[in-house]
């Protein structure tokens, strides 16, 4: 079985999805999580899902006494600006002074800490992943629908494995051309006070 293949790989990639789908029921509906968390008898599965997730997100809110420069707050701002605010990931990377890139790794490393500490509150075993389950890489078309419905390619997160960020980027980020003069001037306007 490679890294890949690994069920904590498969778990990441079902809390991506879950996460990017948080206000969308239908998928939530399809979630493997729901089992893999013991839902599915629940009264409300869905909502029980997602009040699970919006609680492990909360969970991990650092103390006041903690530096704001810290890691532990740039994940919490990173998992609330992106999954339970659903802000779009060029807004969140200028709020958080971060490339869209650089947003991208965060993202990841931050939904595998929440993975972390959903599996950590117990319970959970990643064997009872139901292996037959499609792949979020298996809904590859859902996702792209998704993304191209106006107004939500902003609001998706690319998908964990590289080929699918590519994938996503191509489809989220429409060429456009720009006026390099005018973009250098508006710079160095900005950065003119500096300087003196």
């Amino acid at each position: 079985m490679s890294s890949d293949d690994s069920p904590m790989t498969a778990f990441l990639d079902e809390l991506q999805d879950a996460l990017q789908h948080l206000y969308d029921p239908a998928t939530l509906r399809e979630s493997p999580l729901l089992a893999l968390f013991g839902l599915e008898s629940s009264h409300d599965p869905i909502g029980a899902l997602r009040q699970q997730l919006l609680s492990a997100i909360r969970a991990l809110k650092p103390a006041d006494r903690v530096p704001l420069h810290a890691e532990s707050w740039r994940i919490y701002h990173v998992l609330t600006y992106r999954y339970v605010e659903q802000m779009p990931q060029q807004e969140v990377a200028l709020d958080l002074s971060l490339s869209v890139r650089h947003l991208r790794r965060q993202e990841r490393e931050a939904i595998s800490v929440l993975g972390d500490t959903l599996l950590a509150s117990g319970g959970i075993d990643l064997a009872a992943l139901p292996s037959d389950a499609p792949k979020p890489e298996d809904r590859k078309s859902e996702l792209e629908s998704w993304d191209a419905r106006p107004g939500r390619a902003a609001h998706s997160a690319p998908p964990l494995t590289s080929d699918h960020e590519l994938a996503w980027l191509r489809q989220s980020v429409p060429s456009e051309t720009m006026d390099v003069a005018a973009l250098v001037e508006t710079a160095l306007e900005t950065a003119r006070p500096l300087a003196d």
